[in-house]
C-alpha cells in the first residue's frame, strides 16, 4: 500500500482515559509526516475541544469535527458542514426533556443543557475538557441550528434509550461515540462522508487512505478508507468491518498500524 492520508479518532483510539497521548504514538505520527503523508484528526468532539491535540502534534492539516458534520481548514476556518434539520432539532431536544434524558445541543464550539442538577455535563468536561452553559431556553426553541446533540446517560441505560430515539426519529442518524452517549446527526454527516470530502479536496485516492478507531462514529470512515483499521479495545462490530486490528489505545495501536502500513513497509 502507499497510505497518503492516516485519519484518526481521537478518544479511546489516539487519547486514552487519562487524556494522554504516548509517546510512541507521537513519534509515529510525526514519522509519518516527516514522509510526506497527511494526518488528519477525525472527532466527534468539537473542534475547540480537539484542538489542544492537534497543537500537541504539530499538525498543519484539515480536521473532521462533531463527528463528521464539520471540516475546519487549517486555520480553524470551517470549509465543510451538514447540520440537523433545524425544525427536527428543536423537536429532539423537546423529546429529550419530556422523557427525563439528558441531552447536549452544539452551537459553535460549545454545547448547552437545560438540566442543571444533571451530573453528565460535569463528566463530560472532565472528560473532554469542555465545559457546557446551562440553557434552559433551548426547549422553548422551534428551530435549532446546530450540527449535533448529544444523549448522555449511564451505560446500561444507553442501549435502549438508542432503539427508543432511533424509532421516534428514524430519518437522523444515531451513533454510540463512548459506552454512554448517543450521537445524533444529519442522515449525511458521518465521518466517512467528511473523510470522503477531505480525500477529493486532496485529490488523493481512497484506497491510499488509512483509518483508524474504535466505536460506531468511526465505521464509515473504517469502511471508506482503503486501510480500515481498529483498535484491540474497539466493540465486536468494529472488529468485524475493519480490515486490520491492532494494539489497543494503551499499547500504543496507532503506532503500531502506523509503523506496519507507512514506515517500514
Amino acid at each position: 500500500m502507499n497510505i497518503k492520508l492516516i485519519a484518526l479518532d481521537l478518544d479511546d483510539t489516539l487519547v486514552d482515559s487519562k487524556k494522554d497521548l504516548s509517546k510512541r504514538d507521537v513519534t509515529a505520527i510525526k514519522k509519518a509526516m516527516d514522509k510526506g503523508i497527511y494526518v488528519c484528526l477525525a472527532s466527534g468532539r468539537t473542534y475547540k475541544s480537539l484542538k489542544p491535540f492537534y497543537k500537541r502534534l504539530g499538525l498543519n492539516s484539515m480536521t473532521i469535527s462533531t463527528g463528521g458534520a464539520i471540516i475546519n481548514d487549517k486555520d480553524g476556518n470551517r470549509i465543510y458542514e451538514k447540520f440537523l434539520p433545524e425544525k427536527e432539532a428543536a423537536q429532539i431536544v423537546k423529546y429529550a426533556y419530556n422523557n427525563g434524558y439528558h441531552a447536549q445541543v452544539y452551537f459553535k464550539d460549545d454545547f448547552h443543557y437545560y438540566n442543571k442538577d444533571s451530573k453528565f455535563p460535569k463528566l463530560y468536561e472532565k472528560r473532554t475538557g469542555l465545559a457546557g452553559t446551562y440553557d434552559r431556553s433551548i426547549i422553548e426553541m422551534d428551530e435549532i441550528k446546530t450540527p449535533k446533540i448529544l444523549f448522555i446517560d449511564d451505560e446500561d441505560k444507553i442501549e435502549e434509550m438508542t432503539k427508543i430515539i432511533s424509532e421516534k426519529f428514524s430519518d437522523l442518524s444515531l451513533k454510540n461515540s463512548y459506552p454512554s452517549y448517543i450521537e445524533v446527526n444529519h442522515k449525511d454527516a458521518n465521518k466517512g462522508v467528511a473523510l470522503k470530502v477531505l480525500v477529493e479536496m486532496l485529490g488523493i485516492k481512497k484506497s491510499d487512505v488509512m483509518a483508524i478507531g474504535d466505536s460506531e462514529i468511526d465505521l464509515s470512515m473504517i469502511e471508506y478508507a482503503g486501510m480500515g483499521v481498529c483498535v484491540e479495545n474497539a466493540s465486536d462490530n468494529i472488529k468485524k468491518h475493519a480490515d486490520f486490528i491492532t494494539a489497543t489505545c494503551k499499547d500504543d495501536g496507532v503506532a503500531v498500524a502506523i509503523e506496519k502500513f507507512c514506515l517500514y513497509v
